[in-house]
């Protein structure tokens, strides 16, 4: 609990969990021993922080930097990748300053969605490229994860509050998912400062109220 953090998120083969913010990550184990800590440097420079997790479909050039990846980038456009594993530093190169209005774009099965600092994210039909709809506009978007049938936003609002939605395919919210940190392995895993991180998996309607009659008894 002591670890202060923005975000915390599991390495893809699920042996490591890495807690960071701007100031620097820590790298745990399951067991909850710490692994490695490492600064950041220039932190008030820096633009973004990124966890990606490779897979394996990717080309060799990109999962050769391992299964997960800790990716910062400066404003003056210098950007390090550090594994997720270790904490080591895989990667720094020196490119162009980036966009400050955080634009970025997310892929699933059907669509793209196009999120910048001060709008909302858009959402278009991947092949036809058609305007569908906005989502959430009270929050910035972080990530969005295709996950079996749903989709899953997670948004951090400007108190640094962190939820995630849970979407249908027609990209209509079926759950409100506070504290949401990572989805892994199927499951939802959550963070809610005490020290520890929550799975659960995505449970039906008709599952959730079987449980409620069980607890209603």
């Amino acid at each position: 609990p002591r670890d202060a953090h923005d975000e915390a998120r599991i390495s893809n083969d699920g042996n490591t969990v890495m807690l960071f913010d701007y100031e620097g990550f820590r790298i745990y184990d399951k067991k909850g021993e710490m692994i490695s800590e490492t600064g950041l440097p220039d932190p008030e420079s820096i633009y973004d922080q990124q966890f990606l997790k490779y897979e394996l479909k990717e080309p060799p050039e990109v999962s050769a930097w391992g299964p997960s990846v800790l990716k910062v980038i400066w404003y003056d456009g210098t950007v390090r990748k550090y594994n997720a594993s270790d904490g080591s530093l895989m990667s720094e190169e020196k490119g162009e300053r980036p966009d400050e209005t955080l634009y970025e774009e997310f892929m699933t099965d059907d669509y793209r969605i196009a999120s910048s600092l001060h709008e909302a994210p858009k959402v278009y039909d991947s092949i036809s490229g058609k305007f569908i709809k906005e989502l959430e506009t009270d929050a910035y978007l972080t990530y969005v994860t295709q996950a079996g049938e749903y989709i899953i936003t997670e948004y951090v609002t400007a108190e640094g509050e962190r939820y995630g939605l849970l979407l249908n395919e027609r990209l209509e919210k079926l759950a409100y998912l506070p504290g949401l940190t990572d989805y892994w392995d199927g499951k939802l895993i959550f963070d809610y400062g005490s020290g520890s991180l929550r799975q659960s998996r995505i449970y039906s309607l008709q599952e959730l109220m079987e449980i409620a009659a069980v607890y209603k008894q």
